[in-house]
C-alpha cells in the first residue's frame, strides 16, 4: 500500500495476472472442487442459485478427527456460500452477462452452446466472455473469502 498526496491511501498493484491461467484454474475450481463443498456442507448446485445464506465461517485449528470432520463440513459450508455470493455478485448486464453466464454453466450444468444461446451471443463470443466471467469470479472470490473467514483459496495465476 502506497501513501499519496495529501494522505489517500492507493493500493499498489505490481503485479501481472495471467487472464488465461487464471480462467483455467477458475474453471477447474468450479467444476472440480466445487462439487467436493457441496458434498461435504449437504448442498446442491440449485442451493448456489438463490443464496440466502448467514456470513459465518469455521475458523481454528482442531486435532481430533471428530472435529476435523465437523470443521471440514463448516470451511465447505462457508466455500459455498462465498461462491453463491461471488456468484450473484458478478456483473450482470447486456454487454457483461458474467452473472448469467456462471449461474447457467455452474450451477444449471448447461453445455456451452446452450449457455450462448440462453443468454443471446455466439458460441465463440460466449468462450471470451465465459473467460471474463471467471477472471471476475477470481477477483470477487477473494473478498468473500476474507468475509467468511476461509482459508485462502488462491484461484489467480501470475505471470512470469
Amino acid at each position: 500500500m502506497l501513501l499519496g498526496l495529501e494522505g489517500a491511501v492507493q493500493l499498489s498493484f505490481d503485479f501481472e495476472i495471467d487472464y488465461e491461467a487464471t480462467a483455467r484454474k477458475t474453471d477447474r475450481f468450479l467444476e472440480r472442487d466445487l462439487e467436493r463443498c457441496l458434498r461435504y456442507s449437504g448442498k446442491h448446485r440449485t442451493d448456489l442459485a438463490s443464496p440466502k445464506f448467514d456470513a459465518t465461517g469455521a475458523a481454528g485449528s482442531h486435532d481430533n478427527t471428530v472435529e476435523l470432520k465437523v470443521v471440514r463440513g463448516l470451511d465447505a459450508e462457508a466455500i459455498v456460500q462465498a461462491v453463491a455470493l461471488t456468484i450473484d455478485n458478478c456483473s450482470s448486464s447486456g454487454r457483461q452477462p458474467f452473472k448469467q453466464i456462471l449461474v447457467a454453466r455452474y450451477i444449471h450444468q448447461l453445455p456451452e452452446w446452450a449457455v450462448a444461446e440462453k443468454i443471446g451471443y455466439s458460441t465463440a463470443r460466449t468462450r471470451v466472455l465465459k473467460k471474463q466471467a471467471l477472471n471476475e469470479f477470481a477477483d470477487r472470490f477473494e473478498f468473500y473469502q476474507k468475509k467468511f473467514k476461509i482459508a485462502p483459496i488462491e484461484l489467480h495465476i501470475l505471470k512470469n
